[in-house]
Order: structure tokens, then C-alpha cells, then sequence
């Protein structure tokens, strides 16, 4: 009887921790144009919703020219910083994930349209 209960705890404890919000791995993809960015973080608009995402030196950045301009950053010394890379009113397409505690990380950050 008491193997049972041990074992019955023991999956309750196991089924309890996967039901409790986590952070998603699952990558999930967001499109829009950039209302603000900054060196943590970045704010786009999509439809009428605001999205702020995390940023980190593990966030990607692509999009045309972006490779020349760090390329370029790198010989003069200067490491590319998000700001340098993505400006206010550019269209981007983000990848992201739950990061937990209510906020979203960017992982990859693609600039589809730039804004001049």
C-alpha cells in the first residue's frame, strides 16, 4: 500500500511540473513595423496591437545590406548593435518565444522593408 502512494505521488509531482506555465521553445512568428527599438528591446506594431520583445546578443538580425553594414561595423572596430541595424517605421518579420514571466524574446529578426 505504500509503494502505491509513493508511486501515486510521485506522478502527481511529475504531471504537476509539465502543467505549470514554462517557457515555450515553440517558435512563433509576428509581422510588423518597428514603433520603437532600443539596445533590450523592441516594440512593433502589429494591426493595431503593440508587441515588445526581449532582445539579446543571441537575437539575429538579417535583412538586405544588414551583413555589408556589420561587415563593415566589424573592420572599423565597432560591434553592430540592434539600433544600428533596425530603425523606427521599418517592416520586419520577428521570431520569438516565451521567455516566461510575461515576456517575449526575439530570436530572429528579419527587415523586410526599410523606411527612408
Amino acid at each position: 500500500m505504500m509503494i502505491r502512494l509513493a508511486i501515486g505521488v510521485a506522478l502527481l509531482c511529475c504531471f504537476a511540473s509539465t502543467t505549470f506555465a514554462q517557457p515555450s521553445k515553440k517558435s512563433m512568428p509576428a509581422a510588423g513595423r518597428v514603433e520603437a527599438v532600443a539596445q533590450d528591446s523592441i516594440t512593433i506594431l502589429v494591426g493595431a496591437d503593440k508587441m515588445t520583445l526581449v532582445v539579446d546578443g543571441d537575437t539575429k538580425v538579417t535583412g538586405k545590406g544588414l551583413g555589408t553594414k556589420t561587415r563593415n561595423m566589424k573592420a572599423e572596430g565597432r560591434s553592430a548593435a540592434i539600433t544600428d541595424l533596425v530603425k523606427p517605421s521599418d517592416l520586419v518579420v520577428v521570431k520569438y518565444v516565451d521567455a516566461g514571466e510575461g515576456k517575449l524574446r526575439a530570436t530572429e529578426i528579419t527587415v523586410r522593408l526599410v523606411k527612408k
